[in-house]
């Protein structure tokens, strides 16, 4: 159904003839509303794209926030036999790799 209406929308303009509903009016206003319906389709896909982009940037920020919070948490609360086995080294990357993950998902 939907493709169907999508195709008469098409052929009535790109139709060198305005729409039937157009008849009575002259050409160029039929032109006109065509280009107003398609610069507000323009605005409103990159209303959508910018909304899009600004919401799984917080939620990335989020989990990179909660995921640290999590990691941080269970290392404080890890036995001292944990600290004898592990290195500092592996400590520290996996706390600066969640930052940086979140850093970058601002830029």
């Amino acid at each position: 159904m939907s493709c169907l209406m999508f195709a008469c929308c098409c052929r009535s303009w790109a139709g060198d003839n305005p729409a039937e509903f157009y008849k009575h009016n002259p050409v160029y206003r039929a032109h006109q509303l065509y280009l107003l319906i398609y610069m507000s389709l323009v605005c409103l896909f990159i209303c959508l794209l910018l909304t899009r982009d600004g919401v799984f940037s917080v939620w990335s920020i989020r989990a990179s926030t909660r995921l640290h919070n999590k990691l941080f948490s269970r290392v404080l609360a890890a036995p001292v036999l944990f600290f004898l086995r592990t290195p500092v080294g592996d400590v520290l990357n996996a706390f600066a790799k969640d930052q940086v993950t979140g850093k970058l998902a601002w830029r």
